[in-house]
């Protein structure tokens, strides 16, 4: 997960481009397969680095948020690097 490419694609997406669904993902530059970017989202998830809340202006759909925890790794990019929690057991 550590230097995985497209979770820490996704992570500059919502820090420097406010994406936060699915579609502005699959949107991105890059143009990542709807199966990884799947897979890197509840990878992401169950790590705790993000979670997702309901859409404020249509309930049916989620917004992915970076959370907390997520930042306070991510914080950790200018003292030596990316540090990513462990899987919650």
């Amino acid at each position: 997960m550590l230097g995985d490419r497209w979770s820490l694609l996704i992570i500059r997406d919502m820090m420097l481009r406010g994406s936060r669904t699915f579609k502005e993902f699959l949107d991105s530059y890059e143009r990542i397969a709807t199966n990884i970017l799947a897979d890197r989202l509840r990878k992401l998830i169950s790590y705790g680095v993000i979670t997702t809340e309901a859409d404020p202006t249509d309930g049916r759909y989620t917004n992915a948020v970076l959370t907390e925890a997520g930042h306070v790794h991510l914080v950790g990019a200018g003292s030596g690097g990316l540090r990513w929690p462990t899987r919650a057991a």
